[in-house]
């Protein structure tokens, strides 16, 4: 979450980024919005409305510099849209701009937002044939459920269905 009192810091980045770039004005303008849904973009430029928008859990993972860094990111995209209409969001108007705050141009942030990936449930079953177990995934289960037979590739037997692995990887058999 952004702490009320990261507050004063952003609007001096705004204003630094804007004041870099000839427009110390447009920092007044351009209102902050929090937005805890985004789990992929750490920050967003609305043009029209002259908000920028911080991910609020990204900001949460995020050190002192990647937060500066979005921050002016997105201060430019405002400072671009104001001064050149019609340039391309990270075009070289926007990097001459990154520039001029003596920041990489860099597209994409670099937090690490692995923390903030949901797990993946795999749903995996267990087939049985006389010499050795196989783990086998949802697809190829379903088919097998359905009557497609499936040879094991040592003995040549038949696999027959024994159980399914559960979410934590414990054998639940059958």
């Amino acid at each position: 979450m952004v702490e009320s009192s990261e507050y004063p810091k952003i609007r001096q980045w705004i204003f630094e980024a804007c004041q870099a770039n000839g427009v110390p004005s447009l920092a007044q303008e351009i209102r902050i919005e929090l937005n805890n849904r985004l789990t992929d973009t750490f920050g967003m430029a609305k043009y029209r409305d002259t908000k920028l928008t911080i991910a609020t859990k990204i900001w949460a993972l995020a050190n002192e510099q990647q937060k500066k860094q979005m921050i002016m990111h997105e201060a430019c995209h405002h400072v671009v849209f104001l001064k050149y209409r019609g340039a391309r969001a990270h075009g070289k108007e926007w990097r001459w701009a990154m520039e001029r705050v003596g920041l990489r141009a860099n597209r994409c942030h670099d937090v690490d937002i692995r923390p903030l990936r949901k797990q993946q449930k795999r749903k995996r079953f267990i087939f049985n044939c006389p010499c050795q177990q196989y783990i086998i995934g949802i697809n190829l289960a379903t088919k097998m459920f359905n009557g497609q037979k499936r040879i094991c590739t040592k003995c040549k037997k038949e696999l027959t269905y024994f159980g399914k692995v559960d979410y934590s990887g414990t054998i639940q058999p059958t």
